[in-house]
């Protein structure tokens, strides 16, 4: 019995299978037309405008929404939907029944829906890092395999091209609008809602930096947090003239995307209450100027007939406000570190008729190879707990921290556990991803490489939030040119005082990479793809060692002990500068890369300095 992913709701096996004789048939009503991409992928393919035929589509109105009955004897292949998910999703069934060495399916009856309506992943194209065309199809494809449904690309700044702001971002190499549509038309053929995204409360660093638009700023010299000193980020609520600019903003997306769904963020408005609003949260309260201003732009957001998305992180810590939320508008509760209550939040939403999405992580960033544990209770937890309280679904994210230095399959688990349980049951899907991953790369040893790699940071003495104990040795490195090496070397020494790696923690993390590098001494890649990741995994291997070493040499004051160390850590910086920029440029446009390497840079002539001293 061939194993199908995600697994089906009821499946029943019969002897026999189905032999194609020449090219497959295909009876293709024309609002399945969108389904001929797929199939011409596939295999060559001869269309009929009337049965008999090799595969059958009969529209049936009466099934679980995107549900499908798929149905292969001696009579051929018959799928039963009721919309055009269902009739895809169908046929990716189809693609994992085939046996191409007999040219034949198997005698199956398969009924199938999903357990939740939305089954996404958001990709944060605004670290630095904006994946080429190329690079967002393919992805897209694979999503497809897992009948998830759902994308957002996250834009913060000028990672989109924006019309009406000319020249604002010209040197950014963004998406542009043609790009946008050209991606919408691809992801709708694969039954992919394409939801645009756009950040205007929040994370408005960039557009406050411009001399235009700095006046708009909560705080116009900045804040403090987590100890450390910010630019401006936040807008200033109170001003009309910050709604006005986020309106433009929309205007230059919002008319021209199809989906009914839009995401404006509005998360983490660090400033709010502490600048030009302090006197109106005091009077009104922090949840109430939030929700003031989020109401203003959802309700732009409703003028283009759409549904807002809001992050929760804000109104979840103000339940009082709940109530004055707009009711045309999506509430998504994100978490990324285990033991994040989705239960409690999602119960209470439901209890308010608040309409919300789960929204775990890949784990990826902040870490280099990802954090399967925290990856897989947060994804979990959100889908468990929005089946049982009436949830949307689930929306993986996938971030770009500190330079985005992660590369693209360490983020493959999380898609794959998140389309996993989304579909249907969470109980054994942990046990599937590792298949899946290996049927992604066509070879399982890349695909348990990443996965033990996955697992380094349950070897750390020290559990941190949103990140690793190593990766602590990037996350704290200072990139700015202006400041001096002596205070940049100071700062890194304080934080990572703070985020000690223990000796017997970083021979064990050693240990686990040396296996690692040991599992694919024999592998031999058999295509270019193989060839790209094991590039990728062997830098990943490389990029922890370094930072392991680095937490190690610093807090420990191995210098005048081990000089080699030392010396081993700025060569492989240096060699790692050089292989990030060429891994890099296989799968991203160019710019942002020097951002992205900021921050090694600066740590290799911390290094240096320590050295000298």
């Amino acid at each position: 019995m061939k194993p199908l992913f995600p697994p089906v709701k009821k499946r029943t096996d019969y002897p026999g299978i189905y032999q194609i004789l020449s090219t497959l048939s295909v009876c293709l009503p024309d609002s399945l037309s969108k389904l001929q991409m797929s199939l011409d992928k596939f295999t060559v393919i001869q269309y009929k405008d009337t049965v008999p035929a090799d595969i059958v589509f009969e529209f049936t109105a009466k099934l679980n929404p995107q549900g499908y009955v798929l149905s292969i004897n001696e009579k051929g292949i018959e799928v039963k939907y009721s919309d055009y998910s269902g009739a895809f999703y169908a046929f990716v069934t189809i693609q994992q029944l085939y046996n191409s060495t007999l040219k034949a399916f198997p005698y199956i009856l398969v009924e199938d829906w999903p357990d939740l309506s939305i089954r996404g992943l958001l990709m944060d194209i605004s670290r630095d890092k904006i994946p080429t065309l190329s690079t967002i199809k393919a992805i897209l494809d694979k999503m497809a395999t897992l009948k998830m449904n759902h994308f957002e690309l996250y834009v913060e700044g000028f990672s989109y091209e924006y019309p009406s702001f000319v020249g604002i971002n010209e040197s950014e190499n963004s998406l542009t609008l043609s790009d946008y549509l050209e991606l919408e038309s691809y992801a709708n053929q694969l039954a992919i809602d394409f939801v645009g995204n756009m950040n205007g409360f929040g994370h408005m660093t960039k557009w406050l930096e411009l001399p235009d638009f700095h006046h708009l700023a909560e705080c116009s010299h900045g804040f403090w947090h987590w100890g450390y000193h910010f630019p401006a980020s936040t807008l200033n609520p109170l001003n009309p003239q910050s709604e006005q600019l986020v309106v433009k903003m929309y205007q230059d997306m919002l008319p021209h995307l199809k989906s009914t769904l839009f995401n404006i963020n509005c998360d983490e408005p660090f400033e709010l209450g502490r600048g030009k609003s302090k006197k109106a949260v005091h009077k009104y309260g922090l949840g109430n100027v939030y929700v003031d201003f989020v109401s203003k732009l959802v309700a732009q957001v409703n003028k283009y007939d759409k549904t807002a998305m809001v992050w929760g992180d804000v109104l979840i810590h103000h339940p009082e406000v709940l109530t004055k939320l707009p009711p045309k508008m999506i509430f998504l509760d994100w978490g990324y570190d285990r033991g994040y209550p989705f239960d409690n939040h999602m119960q209470m939403l439901a209890n308010m008729k608040v309409n919300f999405i789960g929204c775990p992580g890949t784990s990826s960033w902040n870490s280099f190879s990802g954090r399967k544990n925290d990856m897989m209770e947060t994804t979990k937890n959100a889908a468990d707990n929005a089946k049982k309280y009436g949830g949307l679904g689930i929306i993986t994210t996938d971030w770009g921290d500190f330079g985005h230095l992660q590369y693209l399959p360490f983020s493959y688990p999380g898609i794959i556990y998140a389309g996993l349980v989304s579909w249907g049951d969470s109980d054994f899907a942990n046990t599937l991803i590792e298949p899946v991953l290996s049927s992604w790369l066509g070879q399982k040893e890349l695909a348990k490489a990443i996965l033990d790699l996955s697992d380094y940071s349950k070897l750390e003495n020290k559990y941190v939030d949103n990140g690793t104990l190593a990766f602590s040795s990037i996350m704290f490195v200072d990139p700015a040119l202006k400041h001096p090496i002596f205070v940049k070397r100071f700062v890194l020494q304080k934080a990572l005082h703070k985020n000690r790696l223990s000796f017997e923690s970083g021979k064990d993390i050693h240990r686990l990479l040396n296996n690692v590098i040991h599992s694919l001494k024999t592998l031999v890649p058999n295509n270019e793809e193989q060839t790209i990741v094991y590039d990728e995994i062997m830098q990943t291997i490389e990029n922890i060692k370094i930072a392991v070493d680095v937490n190690l040499v610093i807090n420990r004051d191995l210098l005048s002990d081990c000089p080699t160390l030392v010396n081993q850590i700025i060569v492989g910086l240096e060699s790692t500068i050089i292989e990030h920029q060429r891994l890099w440029n296989i799968r991203n446009k160019p710019n942002g890369l020097d951002r992205s390497l900021s921050r090694l840079v600066s740590l290799k002539a911390i290094i240096q300095s320590l050295r000298k001293a």
